[in-house]
């Protein structure tokens, strides 16, 4: 079977104490040398992110911070190169909605809900 691996990035941080922490390491003050300006989400960006699929199951491996899903099947060579041409078209021409739907069939993704 094929495998993905998916390493143990560590604890989420909020990118604002990031932005605060930068800005002080940079020898500056929020509020005082630069604002923070909260700008709301862009559309296709997201709070959070899945690492796995609903019906992915990862696994343990010998290395702590290193977790596996196995697959039976993995698509590559010219099958890959075909999918991912078919993404791209569909992207370029503001297809959002097929391109979405495109990558969901090729992964198996099923949805969050």
């Amino acid at each position: 079977a094929n495998e993905i691996f998916v390493l143990d990035m560590g604890d989420q941080i909020k990118i604002k104490d990031l932005a605060v922490e930068l800005i002080q390491l940079s020898g500056l003050e929020v509020g005082q040398d630069i604002e923070l300006v909260y700008t709301g989400l862009r559309p296709g960006e997201k709070l959070s992110e899945e690492l796995f699929n609903l019906d992915e199951v990862p696994t343990d491996t010998k290395h702590d911070k290193i977790r596996a899903v196995k697959y039976d099947e993995i698509r590559h060579g010219e099958t890959f190169s075909n999918d991912i041409e078919k993404l791209i078209n569909l992207a370029q021409e503001g297809e959002t909605e097929k391109a979405q739907k495109t990558l969901h069939e090729l992964t198996g993704f099923k949805g969050l809900g």
